[in-house]
């Protein structure tokens, strides 16, 4: 394709931009200041082709509208082989794109859709908007980066995705990889702290019980102090009565032995005349009177009897059966408070008072109740009196609750340690189970390595592929290129497996890594390359014929080797048919033979044509 004429109205700064009779091959210059459009002259073309633009997006292509107009159009004149073609784009500011396609040559209509434009510019180029921006168009972006000449050589070798995903590759390995160390470690030491706290289940066992044994003891302690301060007050409510009782029941046995005595004595005197004087006499006056009062006496006798034994049985039982209680919590107070808590408790709670290095209770400490022992029997008896057994009972209460209040202090120990080894266990529990959660992240990190190391051989095999058919393209294509546009210096490159690229010198065919060599030389071999791709991709379509855009691609070209890379490349371009666009800010000091146009508009119209630059 080259480009014949071009025409735009309200395109970037340009009011009108006109620039008709283009020469066919050869450098054509652009030369102007900043902001003279020269850049935009270039945007023009792109746009005309393909309907985008390298410096704004495809939703903002108003943009490119000079500011207060409402739409832009660009015209280019452009022939492929033989056939002259016009292509007309136009952009409103709502953003809608129109689009025709004509044959100049007949006037007539080839295509007026935008994708039936495109479909038919793809067969006829033979490339779309990528292939062309990558070998065709050389963007301002391009000329401003540092990394760009081995960036735009990997996208005409079609490897820059492939170092892309090498890069992408890469990154995440060398994130899974230290995401598995990372979390191996932590494993590591999530392992040493479940050590550290040995953990024992049968111990958080061992501790309830015996805390539930120290409550029972406690509580045991604490009731039976209560029930011996609330019986020994019923005690001294009921000792009066009792012994009221007792003295009635008494009272009632004695007449009943007096009247008995009495009857015994009346039948005695009775008897006395013998016993058949008195049968016969039985029932004479005086005899049978006191046979009458000794049956009364008898009577009375046991109508007392009857009583007492109701007395002893309805009062005296109860009340001993009462205070038989009291007798029994007493004893068993005895028992409780003349033995250690270490002999007291389990074997098992016994061991924890060891372990916690807590002494058994001495034996001045335990309380002598030997006597309270003895008087138990003469409690149930009311044979105490009650002063002197609420001495004995006091006594007992306040070491019942001394022992409560030390059984109190071991229950709260016990329970802090309850408490330190739920904790443990929690922790415990916490860390296996985060351990098991980061178990399963490591089986996945590590998974995911090793399909990045499979990814990894398998890119390694397409680099290597991709290497082989880059270098076996251009070994004999561009070494002309490149040796023209270097003296003589090099001779070609070379990409290697691992992608990166290598420069031979012409000398010794030693190999150089490209990123070493120079800004200016990296330029010049970039070129080389574009201008030897550049015709394959044409020659490849069937023509010998092909336009390149280079936007201030030599900006950073001091004298004389700005003049020296100019002509190098007016002599390839004539060589290969190759109309080559190139911007530069001002005119070279060697420009003989070049096409110069000047791109200083006047009031934002810029119509020009073509200028050879003779001798300088």
């Amino acid at each position: 394709m080259i480009v014949q004429a071009l025409q735009a109205q309200n395109f970037r700064q340009f009011l009108h931009l006109n620039i008709q009779l283009i020469p066919a091959n050869g450098v054509i210059l652009l030369v102007g200041g900043n902001e003279t459009g020269k850049s935009a002259i270039g945007e023009a073309i792109v746009f005309a082709l393909f309907g985008l633009s390298d410096r704004v997006g495809a939703k903002t292509l108003h943009q490119l509208i000079r500011w207060g107009q409402e739409e832009a159009i660009v015209q280019l004149a452009f022939q492929i082989n033989d056939k002259a073609l016009l292509i007309e784009r136009t952009i409103s500011t709502a953003g809608q794109m129109s689009v025709v396609l004509w044959d100049r040559s007949t006037g007539q209509v080839i295509a007026d859709a935008i994708q039936q434009v495109q479909t038919v510019l793809q067969n006829l180029l033979g490339y779309g908007h990528k292939v062309f921006n990558q070998t065709f168009y050389w963007s301002q972006r391009l000329t401003k980066s540092s990394t760009a000449d081995l960036e735009a050589i990997q996208a005409m070798a079609g490897v820059q995705v492939y170092q892309q995903v090498h890069d992408l590759i890469e990154n995440d390995t060398r994130t899974a990889l230290s995401k598995s160390e990372q979390l191996e470690k932590t494993l590591q030491e999530q392992a040493a702290q479940l050590k550290q706290r040995k953990v024992d289940p049968l111990r958080l066992k061992w501790l309830q019980e015996t805390q539930a044994e120290l409550s029972n003891s406690q509580e045991q302690h604490y009731a039976l102090a209560e029930q011996i301060g609330e019986e020994t007050q019923h005690y001294e409510r009921r000792y009066p009565l009792y012994h009221q009782i007792k003295r009635q029941v008494s009272s009632l046995h004695w007449g009943a032995g007096l009247l008995l005595l009495l009857m015994l004595i009346l039948l005695g005197g009775s008897l006395s005349s013998g016993f058949t004087l008195w049968v016969e006499s039985l029932w004479t006056g005086a005899s049978k009177l006191m046979i009458w009062i000794a049956l009364l006496l008898g009577i009375s006798a046991a109508v007392a009897v009857f009583f007492a034994y109701r007395l002893a049985n309805e009062e005296m039982t109860p009340l001993r059966s009462k205070v038989g209680l009291l007798a029994q919590r007493l004893y068993t107070g005895y028992r409780m408070m003349s033995v250690s808590l270490h002999e007291l408790l389990h074997p098992a709670t016994a061991d924890w008072l060891r372990e916690k290095q807590i002494a058994p209770e001495s034996a001045d400490m335990l309380m002598d109740m030997q006597s309270l022992a003895k008087w138990s029997n003469r409690v149930e008896n009311y044979a105490i009196e009650p002063t002197d057994l609420r001495h004995l009972a006091d006594g007992l209460v306040v070491n019942l609750q001394q022992r409560q209040q030390m059984t109190a202090g071991l229950l709260s120990r016990a329970n802090e340690d309850i408490y330190r080894e739920q904790t443990k266990a929690q922790e415990a529990q916490a860390i296996q189970q985060q351990q098991l959660e980061r178990q399963t992240v490591l089986g996945a990190a590590q998974t995911q390595l090793q399909v990045q190391i499979m990814a990894q051989g398998l890119l390694n095999r397409a680099h290597h592929q991709a290497a082989v058919r880059f270098n076996g393209a251009i070994n004999h294509s561009t070494r002309a290129y490149i040796e023209a546009m270097t003296g003589g210096e090099y001779q070609g490159v070379e990409l290697a497996d691992d992608l990166q690229l290598y420069v031979i010198q012409e000398s010794n065919q030693s190999r150089t890594p490209f990123k070493t060599l120079k800004a200016e030389v990296q330029r010049e071999i970039a070129m080389a390359l574009r201008l030897s791709l550049a015709k394959a991709l044409a020659l490849r379509h069937g023509t010998n014929q092909h336009s390149l855009f280079w936007d201030e691609a030599l900006l950073s070209f001091t004298e004389p080797l700005l003049s020296q890379a100019l002509a190098h490349l007016n002599t390839l371009a004539h060589q290969s048919t190759t109309q080559l666009w190139v911007s530069l800010p001002q005119i070279p000091e060697n420009g003989k033979d070049l096409v110069l146009l000047d791109c200083r508009p006047d009031d934002n119209v810029l119509d020009i044509r073509p200028i050879r630059l003779g001798t300088a």
